[in-house]
């Protein structure tokens, strides 16, 4: 709590002084914070707030599809562009010899903090993973892996840890990182373990699982 209000009279204080000196560099640093600040509402728009039995899945002849907020990516690359300009601008101010207090300096480890925090955070969101389940098995494909498939006869369960999807298997556990999944990741689970102990698991399979849970009225958790 205190750290944020540190932070707030930091930045008040940053913000007067360049009001105040009105110079181009000082102007582009204000203009690239508020834009990080919209990039960073934006994104916390976009990741999916899970609503406990929450599904959306898509159907399709032979699969069924559980697919992750993509666009999650777009804001958090703005924040990072938007941080190094202001580092940018922040470094052009004081290499233009501008007399400068030590409330404006301390937009220095500040806008640090939050250009590391950006490429963090862009890793992860970049992390997504879309799920699929037909006759094979259970599959995840996302931009920064290869497809991969867990055939039914290896799955043994499915369970959440964070924000994890975690598929017990024979060979050992598998981990998909389910964060901005668009369906409650607790109910799909579900679904994969309750598939796992069919005979012959398919997407219609999952699909009948899903009528099943529908008719139980109940989210899990």
């Amino acid at each position: 709590m205190w750290a944020w209000i540190v932070a707030g009279v930091v930045l008040l204080a940053g913000v007067i002084f360049i009001v105040s000196t009105k110079h181009p560099m000082l102007y582009g640093l204000v203009a690239s914070l508020f834009i990080a600040g919209l990039a960073e509402r934006a994104y916390a728009r976009l990741v999916p707030s899970w609503v406990a039995g929450y599904l959306d899945a898509e159907a399709a002849r032979a699969d069924l599809w559980f697919r992750a907020e993509r666009r999650a990516v777009w804001p958090v690359l703005l924040l990072l562009v938007a941080l190094l300009f202001a580092g940018f601008c922040f470094v052009g101010t004081l290499s233009a010899g501008i007399t400068v207090n030590r409330f404006f300096l301390a937009f220095g480890p500040l806008i640090a903090v939050g250009i590391g925090y950006a490429v963090w955070m862009l890793w992860r969101v970049s992390r997504w993973v879309d799920l699929r389940l037909d006759a094979e098995g259970v599959s995840a494909s996302g931009p920064l892996r290869r497809a991969a498939t867990v055939p039914w006869e290896s799955v043994v369960d499915a369970h959440l840890i964070g924000q994890e999807l975690v598929l017990v298997t024979v060979n050992g556990p598998v981990q998909w990182p389910v964060r901005q999944l668009l369906s409650d990741p607790d109910v799909v689970a579900e679904i994969i373990r309750r598939c796992a102990e069919q005979p012959r698991p398919d997407a219609e399979s999952a699909r009948a699982i899903i009528d099943a849970l529908i008719a139980e009225k109940r989210p899990l958790r």
